[in-house]
């Protein structure tokens, strides 16, 4: 039983890694949608601003190039913005990382019900833990890549919060 109880801790470990890592990855991609969207928006609105000024009048030429190169800008950030998808990639990273945080509490159940449970069938306890595997493996499968960057810096984060004597959680949550 032991040896089971280990193993589901270390796929614990491991999807609280990986969770974090999506998590990492959602604010960044919030992040960057932000940097390219917010210019998108006062770009436009100082285009759209200047030319409901200006309908009337006959502006100098330099004002007519500098609209036209916002106006450019404006449809290049929001190019920029549509095909590099920050917003839908953001939102797929942050239902992963929910996902695996679901994973990570189901783990910490199975180990507790295990791990206070004498009597516990070693089957049965093997049975579940596959299961729940499977169920891992298949969240992998439908979750987007994450950056090695993003996996190290959750990985860093885990070692800080659990590796110091002091700050070790519960015995069912190692």
């Amino acid at each position: 039983m032991q040896e089971i109880l280990e193993t589901a801790q270390r796929y614990r470990k491991t999807a609280a890694i990986i969770g974090r890592a999506h998590y990492i990855a959602w604010e960044n991609a919030s992040k960057w949608n932000n940097w390219l969207g917010i210019p998108v928006v006062v770009t436009t609105s100082i285009v759209g601003t200047t030319i409901f000024a200006t309908i009337n009048e006959e502006p100098e030429i330099g004002w007519k190039i500098a609209a036209g190169l916002i106006s450019l800008l404006a449809a290049v950030l929001s190019a920029l913005q549509t095909s590099l998808k920050f917003s839908e990639n953001a939102e797929k990273y942050r239902a992963a990382g929910a996902g695996y945080a679901a994973m990570r509490k189901k783990l910490d159940l199975f180990r507790l019900h295990y791990s206070e449970n004498a009597n516990a069938d070693p089957q049965s306890a093997l049975n579940e833990l596959e299961t729940i595997i499977e169920e891992l493996n298949k969240l992998a499968k439908e979750s987007p890549s994450i950056k090695d960057k993003d996996y190290d810096k959750a990985e860093r984060e885990q070692k800080a919060k659990y590796d110091k004597p002091s700050a070790l959680p519960p015995r069912d949550q190692k």
